[in-house]
C-alpha cells in the first residue's frame, strides 16, 4: 500500500465513523437519524480528556453530517466528562437523553437528563440540562464508583417512566431500575435488582457494561445453481454487498450435537472452525481474502442433528483474518439460526464489506455479527471474495451476487 492507502486502511467507507475515537448509537426522530458518539478528539482512553457527545444527522443512514456538539462537560455534575446513555422521545416529541455523568466533587458517577432545546429542529442541534442534575445520585449501596450506562426508559400502564442503571451493589454487578412520573425525580424500585451477575474468576464483579431492554414479539419458531467446492476464483471486493444463497438438499451427512453446545455456540465455532470438515458445512464465504488464502476471514454455516431435529449454527472465523495477529488471541463469533433448515432446503447469508468491518446476517436477519480485523496481504484492490464448502455434503448456490459500494460522505466530508 502506498501512503495515502495506509492512512485510510483502517477507516470504513459506509459505516458511520466520528473523524477520531469512540462513538454510541443512533436515534430516529421527525425523518431524521441522529448519531450521538462519545466524542473525545485528544486521544483513544479515558485519561486523555473529557468526553462530550457528538452528534450527527442523516437521512438515509448512509451520508451523515455534523451538527456540533449535543453534550459538552460544562456543569458540575458532568465536569469530568460526558458518558455513555440513552435518547427517548418523551409525549408531545420532545427527545431527552438520559447520561452518566462524573461529578466535579469525587469523580462519582451519576445520572443526569438533557432535553432538545427545540423539538420542532429537524436536527435537534440544541439540548439544555435542566438544574435539578443529578437527577439520580450514586446510591449508597454502590461500590468501585460503577454506576452508569442508562438504558432508553419506557412507559408503564401505570403511566410511570422506568428505567435501568448498571452498577455494582455491594461487590455483585447489578441492574438497577428506576422509575418517574416527569423524568427530572427518579426513585430507585424496592426489592432484588432486576438481574444480578456473577463475579469474574479473579477479576472482579461482572458490571453489566452497556445494558438494554427492548419489547419482543410473542411468537417464535424453532426449530442456473452451481455447486460450491474448493475455492473458485473471487471478486474484488473492498467495499461491497454480497448475497448468497446456499441450498442444503440433503442433511443426512449432518453431524450430532452435543448438548453441551447448546448454549455455547461461540465455543462451538472456535472448537470448528472454518477449517475443520463436518458433515453438512462448514459452507459459506471466505471474504477480506489474498489471492493465496493466506489471509481470510471465513462467515459459514453448520448443520447438525439435534434429537428429531436439526441444529443451524453459524460462525464468523477470524483465525486466518490477519497475519499481524499471529500468537494474539482471536475471539469466536457464533450463534444458532431459529429456521427449519428441513422444511426450507437453503439458508441466505448477506455479507457487508467495509474496508476492516464485515458484518454479516444469517437467514435475513435472524442474527448479526460484526467483527473488525486489520489484513495485511489482503488490503486494499488486493481483496477478493470466494465461496467453499469444506463439508461432505452437497451444497448448491443459487444466488451469488455482489455490489460495489460508494463511499459514503460522513460529516462533510467526500472520500474518507
Amino acid at each position: 500500500m502506498n501512503g495515502a492507502e495506509k492512512l485510510n486502511h483502517g477507516r470504513t467507507a459506509y459505516h458511520f465513523q466520528p473523524a477520531k475515537y469512540w462513538q454510541n448509537g443512533p436515534m430516529y426522530h421527525n425523518g431524521m437519524y441522529h448519531f450521538f458518539y462519545q466524542y473525545n478528539p485528544r486521544g483513544p482512553t479515558w485519561g486523555d480528556g473529557k468526553l462530550s457527545w457528538g452528534h450527527s444527522v442523516s437521512g438515509d443512514l448512509v451520508n451523515w453530517a455534523d451538527v456540533g456538539n449535543a453534550l459538552d462537560p460544562t456543569s458540575p455534575f458532568d465536569v469530568n466528562g460526558c458518558w455513555s446513555g440513552s435518547a427517548t422521545v418523551l409525549p408531545g416529541g420532545r427527545p431527552a437523553i438520559l447520561y452518566t455523568g462524573m461529578d466535579d466533587a469525587d469523580k462519582a458517577q451519576v445520572q443526569n437528563v438533557a432535553f432538545a432545546k427545540n423539538p420542532s429542529d429537524p436536527l435537534l442541534r440544541e439540548w439544555e440540562k435542566p438544574s435539578c442534575n443529578p437527577v439520580i445520585p450514586m446510591p449508597a449501596d454502590v461500590t468501585g464508583n460503577n454506576f452508569r450506562d442508562p438504558t432508553e426508559a419506557w412507559r408503564g400502564r401505570d403511566g410511570l417512566w422506568r428505567g435501568a442503571v448498571a452498577a455494582e451493589v455491594r461487590g455483585v454487578g447489578s441492574l438497577l431500575v428506576y422509575r418517574s412520573a416527569d423524568f427530572l425525580h427518579w426513585e430507585r424500585n424496592a426489592g432484588a435488582p432486576l438481574h444480578a451477575a456473577s463475579s469474574r474468576d479473579g477479576d472482579g464483579p461482572a458490571v453489566l457494561e452497556c445494558p438494554d431492554l427492548f419489547p419482543m414479539a410473542g411468537t417464535r419458531r424453532d426449530g442456473g445453481a452451481r455447486r460450491v467446492g474448493e475455492p473458485r476464483r473471487g471478486a474484488g471486493t473492498l467495499q461491497a454487498d454480497v448475497q448468497a444463497v446456499f441450498e442444503v438438499p440433503n442433511l443426512e451427512d449432518a453431524e450430532t450435537l452435543d448438548p453441551k453446545w447448546l448454549q455455547d455456540p461461540k465455543g462451538l465455532c472456535a472448537e470448528k472452525g472454518a477449517s475443520v470438515p463436518g458433515g453438512v458445512g462448514p459452507f459459506g464465504l471466505l471474504v477480506m481474502a489474498s489471492g493465496d488464502l493466506r489471509e481470510h476471514t471465513s462467515i459459514f454455516f453448520r448443520v447438525f442433528k439435534h434429537l428429531d431435529t436439526y441444529k443451524v449454527l453459524m460462525c464468523t472465523d477470524l483465525t486466518k483474518s490477519s497475519t499481524k495477529a499471529e500468537g494474539v488471541k482471536i475471539p469466536s463469533y457464533g450463534a444458532f439460526l431459529d429456521v427449519d433448515v428441513e422444511k426450507d432446503k437453503s439458508l441466505s447469508l448477506r455479507t457487508l464489506i467495509d474496508h476492516t468491518v464485515v458484518e454479516s446476517f444469517g437467514d435475513g436477519g435472524r442474527t448479526c455479527m460484526t467483527p473488525r480485523r486489520s489484513a495485511e496481504h489482503a488490503a486494499g484492490s488486493r481483496s477478493r471474495l470466494y465461496a467453499f464448502n469444506y463439508g461432505a455434503g452437497a451444497v448448491k448456490v443459487s444466488k451469488l451476487e455482489a455490489w460495489e459500494l460508494a463511499t459514503a460522505a460522513v460529516n462533510g466530508g467526500g472520500v474518507i
